[in-house]
């Protein structure tokens, strides 16, 4: 099954809250930080305005969500009213602590400098108005300490395999991690700068990915080298400008603006070369819409039809790393 993903406990938590990339369920370590203050002394913004730039000094656990919540709602306000929500500050920080505390664990360690510099890194997210593509040191924050296979409550208490993901899974930690060439997989993930795609096959358990940034797909339960034109493949299986093809499981060169592209027979997300894709009932590969332009909610596959990769409320745009309640509205 096709899905975006995000970027472990820490953005399963907090990148669903503003209304950033799509998950498959998989999930980190668990990670979160914050610094800087609204208002007050160690404020952000002086007098409690929205707005002004954060410290990135160590910050106390007990600490870390309302200093967080202040770091990235005090960068908010332009981004919130660029979306079109209504941003209070006071209801931004209530919801963002709240949801920041989910992140914390008492199996995890806690590591006071990397949260400061998390609270710089989202405020600059915040100030920025782009969704980020990883958490950066946010992901380093908290650290777990259940082993695969262990006990847990949440995603935050396991321990993530370098380079992977791991998620709580009725009770037990289910490490994913990222494996080489050969090694027993059950799914095929790229990262293409702007989202990261993934592909459950039917084979393996929960054993692993293969990436197509490191030339590997899971093909047959494991992983093998990215099918070049004329290869096996597994639907993300193919090396850049090249698709698998429904009808054959082969590489095939992706299809060109104007190029028929009958479904159920092609994949009409992948199959069109890039800047393009397949629009139905037509089956015809079109150019993606500019911002501005009406666009359809399609459940994992929001935005596809876009240039700008999202689809926000019904018309095309820039991703935005806000939600109605992440705003405080």
């Amino acid at each position: 099954m096709w899905s975006q993903r995000s970027f472990g406990a820490w953005a399963i938590v907090v990148l669903a809250s503003v209304g950033g990339c799509g998950s498959s369920g998989a999930s980190g370590g668990g990670s979160g930080g914050g610094s800087g203050a609204v208002g007050g002394s160690g404020a952000v913004g002086g007098s409690g305005a929205a707005g002004g730039s954060v410290s990135s000094g160590p910050i106390a656990r007990g600490d870390f969500g309302q200093k967080v919540a202040e770091a990235f709602c005090a960068n908010a306000a332009a981004c919130c009213q660029a979306a079109g929500y209504p941003y209070n500050l006071a209801g931004c920080i209530a919801y963002w602590k709240s949801t920041l505390e989910q992140l914390d664990s008492p199996l995890a360690s806690y590591d006071e400098d990397k949260a400061g510099e998390c609270a710089a890194f989202l405020a600059s997210v915040a100030s920025s108005c782009k969704v980020p593509t990883s958490l950066g040191p946010c992901e380093q924050t908290f650290q777990g300490s259940v082993p695969d296979g262990g006990s847990c409550t949440s995603s935050a208490d396991c321990v993530k395999p370098p380079g992977g993901q791991v998620t709580c899974s009725k009770g037990t930690c289910l490490q994913d991690a990222r494996l080489s060439l050969g090694e027993v997989c059950d799914k095929t993930c790229h990262d293409d700068g702007s989202k990261i795609e993934c592909e459950d096959t039917p084979f393996g358990s929960d054993a692993g990915t293969c990436w197509i940034n490191d030339g590997l797909q899971c093909l047959n339960g494991a992983c093998a080298a990215a099918g070049q034109i004329g290869d096996d493949c597994f639907t993300l299986g193919c090396v850049e400008g090249a698709y698998c093809a429904w009808t054959t499981s082969k590489c095939a060169p992706r299809l060109p603006l104007g190029a028929d592209c009958p479904q159920p027979s092609v994949d009409p997300l992948h199959a069109c070369v890039v800047g393009t894709y397949c629009l139905e009932p037509d089956d015809k590969c079109v150019a993606k819409k500019p911002d501005g332009a009406d666009c359809e909610m399609l459940g994992s596959a929001v935005g596809f039809e876009c240039a700008s990769g999202a689809c926000n409320d019904g018309k095309c745009g820039p991703a935005r790393p806000v939600s109605d309640n992440s705003c405080g509205g």
